[in-house]
């Protein structure tokens, strides 16, 4: 086999060998993430007193309609002092 093409060979499985650490590592910090994620979001559910009821009842209606009110522009308040 050519020099080269054996430099290369040991290079790309190097590489491979790497890549597999690096996406274990990356694997690992998204778990982390998520896992603080979901705490702060059951801590603020928590404080604002929402029950499991109440927050399958919110994310259904956000499914068929908007949980949000629209401003209308009539309604805005306008005056900056």
């Amino acid at each position: 086999m050519n020099k080269e093409l054996k430099r290369l060979n040991r290079l790309i499985e190097s590489n491979g060998k790497k890549l597999s650490i690096i996406q274990a590592q990356q694997d690992k910090y998204l778990k982390q993430r998520t896992e603080i994620h979901n705490t702060l979001m059951l801590q603020m559910l928590n404080e604002c007193n929402v029950t499991p009821q109440m927050l399958k009842d919110l994310l259904d209606r956000a499914k068929t309609q908007s949980i949000v009110p629209k401003a209308h522009p009539a309604q805005e308040d306008t005056s900056h002092a």
